[in-house]
């Protein structure tokens, strides 16, 4: 591996309601935590929640190096980390330093990915992704296997375990139905593919038709445009579901109407699951 430099290149959030600031700052990681690793970043990718990060929705002290999406090299591992070595290529997790003891992390459910007395979240509160380097909790990453790029596994780090998420709190065996309420929006489209490996009979509703075409592209079985109205995208569900509606629906849409639509086609005693921000932001 190359020297670490003394600096490196960085985006911040230096004041709310503000472009980032690119410029050069102290490489971090001199003295990691036994727990921690330094990753050099090869990818670093934008979510709904920088937005919010930089309007001052999360409390975020300033200067914060943005973005909590980040795939990249490891090139220095803290002492207890016995998982990776130096040169892996890893997913960085935004979650930093759980307290390891509290109902959300012992469980029993094993999807949950927060933790009310966590150490910080990257590009959050703590220095994330848009940098040359970034700090990460070894414990949270994941090794990438050869055939996933780091530009591909960027987003898994927080659009894909959040759809993920959904999908695993659904509950399906492989055969049920699953509609995606917003199936061709940023994490609709994660959600149509995973949903497809899992076996599933995905339905995607969505209401533009790059976002119809891109949840076709990612594999959905059934395409339901939602801009026919409630009505007609209930009959198309029903259709498809032997006329009881869908196993599970998961919303991802912040749509007025997303909400009343993934209930509405829900088959009665199904799952509902609401995975989306406010764009409002109230």
């Amino acid at each position: 591996m190359a020297n670490i430099p003394d600096q490196m290149l960085a985006a911040q959030v230096v004041e709310f309601k503000k472009p980032y600031k690119i410029h050069k700052v102290p490489t971090p990681g001199k003295d990691l935590n036994e727990y921690d690793m330094l990753v050099k970043v090869a990818v670093a990718s934008l979510c709904h929640t920088d937005g919010m990060v930089t309007e001052g929705i999360m409390g975020t002290p300033l200067p914060c190096i943005a973005s909590h999406e980040g795939s990249g090299t490891v090139v220095k591992v803290g002492s207890a980390i016995k998982e990776f070595e130096v040169g892996d290529r890893v997913l960085c997790s935004l979650t930093y330093h759980r307290c390891g003891v509290c109902a959300d992390c012992t469980g029993p459910e094993v999807n949950r990915q927060y933790c009310p007395n966590v150490g910080g979240y990257l590009g959050v509160n703590r220095d994330g992704s848009f940098a040359e380097y970034e700090v990460v909790d070894g414990r949270e990453c994941c090794l990438l296997p050869h055939n996933v790029s780091f530009k591909t596994a960027a987003p898994l780090a927080c659009a894909g375990i959040t759809v993920w998420g959904g999908l695993a709190r659904a509950g399906l065996k492989a055969g049920e139905s699953v509609a995606i309420v917003g199936g061709g929006g940023g994490l609709g489209h994660l959600g149509v593919q995973f949903a497809k490996a899992l076996g599933l009979n995905v339905i995607a509703i969505d209401a533009r038709e790059e976002a119809l075409s891109l949840a076709r592209e990612c594999g959905a079985d059934t395409l339901v445009d939602a801009r026919s109205g409630k009505e007609k995208v209930i009959e198309e569900v029903k259709k498809v579901t032997g006329g009881q509606g869908a196993d599970a629906t998961l919303n991802v849409s912040d749509h007025e109407s997303a909400a009343a639509t993934g209930a509405a086609v829900t088959k009665m005693h199904g799952r509902l699951l609401s995975v989306q921000n406010n764009s409002s932001h109230k």
